[in-house]
This record gives structure tokens, C-alpha cells and sequence, in this order.
């Protein structure tokens, strides 16, 4: 049997190296609980396999939306679990390009994986509005100790 290979645009693991969070950067303007869902949808029927992740996450230097999918079933097409602002985010890892306008995605990356790398390994200096999101969830709490890795195929 052929397994096709599962790009995201990161792959968030555990301390113990479970598949924690698959991350995706959509830096569209307006990017709405609404238009997320159906990003997220799209990307299901598309080939990326429901059940990898706990987790999902849909970012862009707006808002960030994560999914804790462990309730849903996959024809399911729910809001986020959560909202989060993600300006401060932007403006601490990338203080030179905030001032812009919109960024290009890959910026936006760059920010992400710092601020989720800073998550994983407990770093005090970084932003802590999404936190305050995010301690709604068990995201914060199953991230210690993780790792992040980018573009990586599953």
C-alpha cells in the first residue's frame, strides 16, 4: 500500500515525540474563524490525515486559530477551539518588518517557529498574549519539551 506524503508547513512533536500540532501559515488579510475552518476543510479533503495531530493550528500575523481535534470526527467542519491574537508575536521576533505592512508568509513562518520553539523550551523573554488564549487548551501545557520542525512530510 502507497502512503502519500503529508506536507505542513510545521510539525509540532511532543517531549515524547508524538505528533503534537500541525501548523499552517495563511497570512491572508481578514483571516476569519469562518474562512480558517474552511481552510483547514480544504486541506482534509486534500490529503492531510485527520487524525496525525492533536492539535491544528492555522496562523497568520493577525490571528492564530488551533483546533483541538480530539472531539471532532472528520467530516466535521467546526470554528476553531480557540482564537488568538498573534500582532504581539510578530512584533517581538520581527520588529524591522512590522512596520510594512503585510508581511510575505514565509515571514510570518519565521516568527512562528521562534515563538513556538520559545514555547516548547520555556523561554521567559517572549510574548505572552496568545498565552493567555492558549491556557484555555492543553496546548501549552503538552508543548514543553517539544520540538518544532519545519516543511516536514508525514
Amino acid at each position: 500500500m502507497q502512503t502519500l506524503a503529508i506536507r505542513a508547513d510545521m510539525v509540532v512533536q511532543a517531549a515524547d515525540g508524538r505528533v503534537l500540532a500541525l501548523v499552517e501559515v495563511r497570512n491572508r488579510e481578514n483571516l476569519t474563524p469562518d474562512v480558517a475552518s474552511v481552510i483547514r476543510r480544504n486541506l482534509i479533503e486534500h490529503g492531510l490525515q485527520y487524525g496525525w495531530a492533536r492539535f491544528f493550528l492555522i496562523v497568520s500575523q493577525d490571528a492564530g486559530y488551533l483546533w483541538d481535534q480530539e472531539s471532532f470526527f472528520p467530516g466535521d467542519v467546526p470554528l476553531p477551539t480557540v482564537e488568538f491574537p498573534m500582532r504581539s508575536v510578530v512584533e517581538f521576533y520581527l520588529p524591522s518588518l512590522v512596520n510594512r505592512g503585510r508581511l510575505d508568509g514565509s515571514d510570518v513562518e519565521l516568527a512562528v517557529i521562534q515563538w513556538l520553539w520559545d514555547l516548547a523550551n520555556g523561554v521567559v523573554n517572549r510574548p505572552r498574549e496568545p498565552e493567555a488564549t492558549l491556557a484555555k487548551t492543553d496546548f501549552l501545557r503538552l508543548i514543553k519539551g517539544g520540538r518544532v520542525e519545519t516543511e516536514s512530510d508525514l
